[in-house]
Formats: structure tokens, C-alpha cells, sequence
């Protein structure tokens, strides 16, 4: 029981490591970014399933200057009371994709990451999970010992 205890321990030592580099890795990041509004180009529907679709959107940015275009791809459920939007109300929906300007580019090392999203706001996605993961560890820990 002794040796559960100390390999929770070290495992919950290192996922608090890693929260702490995903929390200054995503606050260098949001720091050194920015978002711009995307133009939709055109927006296709697939229908995966009878309750699932996939939405493929064509982008269009401001990216350093120069236009720049990218594929985008999300997939939503939809139900005969939750009806998927038209292809129009789809294309009228506001994008925005923050990237990483190139005078920015010393400033973080997720220098390759884009995200889309529906609001110019940086939003973290994982910013707390490997904190969640090192209080667990450490709460089994203390459960084994008692």
C-alpha cells in the first residue's frame, strides 16, 4: 500500500507540472494572438446519419496582411424538434479564427495553432484538466493511507 501511495503521489506531482505548462502555454498564447472576423465563402452540409450532420465551411481571413483561406469542419446533431439551420442562416453566422501574427511569433511556441470559434474571445479549452487529474491522484493517495 505504501509503494500505491507513493506512485500516486509522483503521478499527482506531475500532472501539477503539466497543468502548470498547459496554464502559461495557453496564457503566452492568448497574450500573442489575435482574432479577426472570417468571411464564410460557402458552407456544405452532409448528412452523416438521420440525427447527425457535418458542416464543412470555407473561411476567408485577414491574415498578416494577406487573405488567407481555410477549411473548417463541425459536426451537429439535429432532431426533428432541433432542426439544422438553413445553408443561408449558416452562411450569415459570424467566424472568427485567432492565430498567431509572425511579429508575435517569440512570444509563444503554439505558434502553428488557428482557432475558429463564434466569438473573438480566447476561450481555453483544457485550462484546468491536469490540475483535476493531480487533485484526484492526490485525494486517492490520502484515501489509501488512511
Amino acid at each position: 500500500m505504501k509503494s500505491i501511495g507513493n506512485i500516486l503521489l509522483v503521478l499527482s506531482a506531475v500532472f501539477g507540472l503539466l497543468g502548470a505548462r498547459s496554464l502559461w502555454r495557453d496564457f503566452q498564447y492568448e497574450k500573442a494572438s489575435m482574432a479577426v472576423k472570417a468571411e464564410v465563402l460557402s458552407v456544405e452540409v452532409i448528412n452523416i446519419k438521420s440525427t447527425v450532420a457535418k458542416i464543412v465551411y470555407s473561411l476567408a481571413f485577414q491574415r498578416d496582411g494577406y487573405v488567407d483561406t481555410l477549411e473548417h469542419i463541425t459536426h451537429e446533431i439535429h432532431t426533428t424538434k432541433n432542426p439544422l439551420p438553413t445553408v443561408e442562416a449558416l452562411k450569415t453566422t459570424a467566424k472568427f479564427v485567432r492565430y498567431v501574427p509572425q511579429n508575435n511569433r517569440r512570444m509563444t511556441i503554439l505558434t502553428e495553432r488557428v482557432d475558429i470559434t463564434d466569438s473573438p474571445e480566447y476561450v481555453s479549452s483544457h485550462k484546468w484538466s491536469y490540475f483535476t487529474y493531480m487533485l484526484a491522484f492526490f485525494v486517492f493517495r490520502y484515501l489509501i493511507k488512511k
